[in-house]
């Protein structure tokens, strides 16, 4: 019995050790900014970071993922041949080389991305980056810095294929030629799915993807299941799709850096119907926030 005491004694010190190890690995993650809304506001700062300006956005208590409020992002039905918009900025605070998010995301039943008449049909969609540069640019558009998001192009069956689109610093509106992944499919009507992302950029002076620069996709459907939808990696996408002699993510002036952005965004296809997307449980970080954990703190370039 004694000895049946102790080790049950050693087992309890043990699992509360893993206990504290875990928490202070969650504690010690190398987070630039966290939200979860239940301040039932956009208040919250962190590390400098906070949120910026919205578009047909709202902290709301109609669909929470964890806790009592959730961001809504309510795109406006339209006639066909005209776009829907939703958008929630945010800035880092500072200048990071590489971002991750993470966040969780809710699809309505009622999501159907349809084939515009006479128009484009691609939608933005995950997160867009870019440099908010000394010459004020505020937003993606623009000549210095580098800039970059993703988009979903319809694939004819209320769906659409990820693609990131490289907009800075001169690649233009490139089409990635292997995006063949859906980005939101139909097990994914009317349930929360959980969305990671890692940008990363070029170095100054390559001349290719193969550089440094990197982008990564990773999904966790509602059965729990996690696959890499999207990358784009030296090894896996065809280079001739982003002009090689151009530099991916890597701008000559060297603000290889992103410190602004947005979630969601502008819907070329348009809705029919009135679409709410609800978004919870926001980080952004510059170290990994899967299947690792960062350390300590953020460290934007100066």
């Amino acid at each position: 019995m004694a000895f049946a005491s102790k080790l049950n004694t050693f087992y309890n010190a043990l699992l509360f050790a893993c206990m504290l190890f875990a928490v202070q690995a969650t504690a010690s993650a190398q987070i630039i900014f966290q939200d979860d809304f239940e301040s039932g506001d956009l208040s919250r700062t962190q590390n400098g970071a906070g949120w910026d300006s919205g578009a047909y956005t709202s902290v709301s208590s109609a669909n929470p993922r964890t806790g009592s409020y959730s961001l809504e992002f309510n795109f406006a039905g339209v006639p066909d041949g005209q776009d829907s918009w939703a958008e929630q900025r945010f800035n880092l605070g500072g200048n990071y080389p590489e971002v991750w998010v993470k966040y969780d995301l809710f699809i309505p039943s009622n999501y159907y991305q349809r084939n515009q008449g006479g128009s484009s049909s691609n939608n933005k969609l995950f997160v867009h980056l870019w440099t908010d540069t000394t010459n004020g640019v505020a937003s993606y558009g623009g000549t210095d810095g580098i800039a970059g998001g993703f988009e979903v192009w319809s694939s004819g069956d209320g769906f659409g294929n990820v693609s990131f689109h490289p907009i800075r610093p001169e690649m233009g509106h490139i089409m990635d030629v292997k995006r063949n992944t859906r980005g939101i499919e139909a097990a994914d009507l009317g349930n929360w799915i959980e969305i990671v992302i890692q940008v990363r950029a070029g170095t100054t002076g390559s001349t290719a993807f193969a550089q440094g620069g990197a982008v990564n996709v990773w999904k966790t459907s509602a059965n729990g299941t996690t696959r890499l939808i999207y990358s784009l990696e030296p090894t896996s996408v065809n280079l001739d799709a982003w002009q090689q002699t151009i530099s991916f993510l890597s701008s000559p002036d060297g603000r290889n850096y992103f410190n602004r952005g947005y979630l969601l965004g502008w819907a070329n296809s348009g809705f029919l119907q009135n679409t709410r997307l609800y978004i919870d449980n926001v980080i952004f970080a510059d170290t990994p926030l899967i299947n690792l954990d960062p350390p300590s703190s953020p460290s934007p370039t100066p």
